[in-house]
């Protein structure tokens, strides 16, 4: 709609560079819907989603946590065990920080009522973060995500489309072992896929994972067959995640067998 963009186009063309300001500008729009309703004017109206930005901080450990909206100053109430948010969840102030695993979910409220959908998002500062990935097979040269680094980055991919750079995508099966530096204590390892079948997204067959002690000799560990149909045609995610209490080891190997089209996941977790 050409409202309130032209509202844009007049703030950039009119203000000088060094007097735009972004908080201002929000504000001043806010009270111009107003003014657009009063004269019948058709706009688009500002969405009541949730914007979720997880950073990692690779140095302190952390994700750091910011959220906002197209509303102006909107009230935010967050979960982060993701449950629904309601009007007595947290309410979102200013950026924080997460040390370990969340799943976040939050809305905007106007009073009591939840407006739109939440939004949700996993974060994730795990052991494997920043550790080298080794690929026995290569992975997709059209979605190549963020390379070698993709699978430890600490960024989840988004919920809607494989196309946003943290999910990477496989023909072959995905074959990689993660180098942890040093004999590790893992607790658990979890990994995502996504099925969308129209474009040829499926789900592997199995995941398999092993252990080793000089990156040349694996003990399985443990297998995880899938059980989602083929038949499912919407998009949708699956986590497999395996317990690993008392295993200790410095190589992690994670196999997933593709048996049509392509494979696409965005993170591998380890506690």
């Amino acid at each position: 709609m050409i409202f309130p963009r032209l509202l844009a186009l007049a703030e950039v063309t009119w203000s000088p560079k060094d007097h735009r300001n972004w908080a201002a500008f929000r504000e001043r729009l806010y009270h111009h819907y107003a003014l657009l309703q009063s004269l019948h004017v058709n706009y688009c109206r500002p969405s009541s989603q949730v914007d979720i930005d997880a950073g990692v901080d690779y140095t302190a450990k952390l994700t750091r946590i910011s959220m906002e909206s197209e509303q102006y100053s909107p009230v935010i109430r967050y979960t982060l065990d993701g449950t629904r948010p309601n009007v007595s969840s947290q309410l979102y102030t200013a950026p924080f920080t997460i040390g370990d695993s969340a799943r976040l979910c939050a809305a905007v409220f106007r009073d009591t009522a939840l407006q739109g959908v939440p939004a949700s998002k996993d974060v994730d500062f795990h052991k494997a973060i920043g550790k080298t990935v080794t690929y026995r097979q290569p992975y997709s040269e059209s979605y190549v995500a963020q390379k070698e680094s993709t699978l430890v980055n600490g960024y989840r991919g988004s919920l809607q489309s494989y196309g946003d750079g943290q999910w990477q995508g496989f023909t072959n099966d995905m074959d990689i072992v993660i180098d942890m530096d040093k004999a590790t204590p893992l607790n658990s390892l979890s990994i995502r896929f996504m099925q969308m079948t129209g474009p040829g997204v499926f789900m592997p067959a199995y995941v398999a994972i092993s252990v080793s002690g000089d990156g040349k000799d694996f003990k399985p560990l443990q297998k995880i067959d899938n059980d989602v149909p083929v038949t499912l045609s919407a998009l949708l995610f699956k986590d497999f995640k395996f317990h690993l209490q008392g295993q200790t080891a410095r190589y992690v190997r994670v196999l997933a067998k593709n048996t049509q089209g392509f494979l696409f996941t965005d993170e591998v977790v380890i506690y």
